[in-house]
């Protein structure tokens, strides 16, 4: 499911049906919600954000908050993927430093209001010119050798998050059966 900006961006109304909401966050939380639950989903925002003019970061890490809100209770692992480093191309709202900013606020606010989000941190693997297509989009084989990683990381991952919930629901079993004590 894409969604290009973290706020909550408003359809135009003939776009809108009955059954759907306005914001398009929304409508991905009631897709994932109508759906069993998955197991896995991949989140990132940023490089577009930097278009919106007058967004400070303080507002864009809310707007991430209120969308990871939507979502967290929908996924048993939530993965927060990092904005990619923009080439850094003059005259353009994309820029490495602010970029680096708002990782860096997000990973922080991820880290105090939503500690069972992990954070994959892309920035460094996309902060090379040559790699980049244009300003905001790499060349092929680095989405390539992204998503492998990507592929790798989250197979131990969820190994891992197995292992903390089998522990969960054994302690859960353990401590209400009354065979147990």
């Amino acid at each position: 499911l894409i969604i290009i900006f973290a706020d909550t961006t408003a359809l135009p109304p003939q776009e809108s049906k009955s059954n759907f909401s306005l914001f398009t966050q929304e409508n991905i939380r009631l897709y994932l919600s109508r759906r069993p639950r998955n197991d896995v989903a991949f989140v990132n925002s940023g490089l577009h954000d930097q278009k919106i003019t007058g967004l400070t970061s303080q507002q864009y890490v809310q707007n991430v908050q209120d969308y990871l809100s939507l979502l967290v209770d929908n996924v048993r692992v939530l993965i927060w993927l990092s904005t990619s480093a923009p080439r850094g191309d003059a005259n353009q709202p994309q820029t490495l430093p602010l970029t680096l900013e708002r990782n860096q606020m997000v990973h922080f606010m991820i880290k105090q209001k939503f500690p069972r989000v992990f954070i994959m941190d892309v920035y460094n693997m996309t902060i090379k010119p040559e790699h980049h297509a244009d300003n905001v989009h790499m060349k092929h084989f680095v989405y390539q050798q992204v998503a492998a990683l990507l592929f790798k990381w989250t197979q131990a991952t969820l190994m891992q998050y197995k292992k903390l919930v089998d522990v969960e629901i054994l302690a859960a079993w353990t401590s209400s059966d009354p065979l147990a004590s």
